[in-house]
């Protein structure tokens, strides 16, 4: 278990476990100094990168899990091609432009289905969470949330709007 428990971070037995206000889970307010998750760019990304590196530790995802990875990561990139050919656009002023609405559409319509796989790879982390015993304190700071409540109702709305896709509705 080691760094998946705090020991590695020196928070082995406090309350919490990871990331309360250590490498690998949301900053604490002290080390905020008042900002807004978020608003910590340095640290923010110090901690992200910690968290990459703990999960990256863990393996390989099953067979089960890589399909979704991929096509989250292949959609990803989609977009950043995109985004990397408007910028191009911008700069080569007065060369007619290979970027046109249809592929900004087609940018578009990838979203809704990268929100979809997220959605769901976000509630099983939750139900994880919750069966390792994480309370919503607990989650909702590694959320960059202010409250339980807030976590709560988070997870809520992201079930309710896969039900909601999964009956048709959406």
């Amino acid at each position: 278990m080691g760094e998946l428990d705090g020991e590695a971070n020196g928070s082995a037995g406090a309350p919490g476990a990871v990331g309360e206000g250590h490498p690998g889970g949301q900053p604490d307010n002290e080390t905020l100094s008042g900002c807004p998750p978020g608003r910590v760019v340095g640290m923010a990304r110090d901690t992200h990168q910690e968290a990459r590196h703990r999960l990256s530790a863990l393996g390989e995802p099953s067979a089960d899990d890589a399909p979704t990875a991929h096509a989250l990561q292949r959609e990803a990139l989609l977009v950043a091609r995109l985004l990397t050919a408007a910028a191009r656009d911008r700069r080569d002023d007065g060369q007619p432009s290979a970027l046109g609405t249809d592929e900004v559409g087609a940018a578009l319509s990838l979203f809704e289905g990268m929100r979809e796989q997220l959605d769901r790879l976000e509630t099983q982390v939750v139900i994880e969470a919750r069966r390792r015993g994480m309370d919503w304190r607990q989650i909702a700071r590694h959320q960059g949330l202010n409250s339980s409540q807030a976590a709560s109702q988070r997870y809520q709305r992201v079930m309710t709007r896969l039900e909601e896709i999964r009956q048709g509705v959406r």
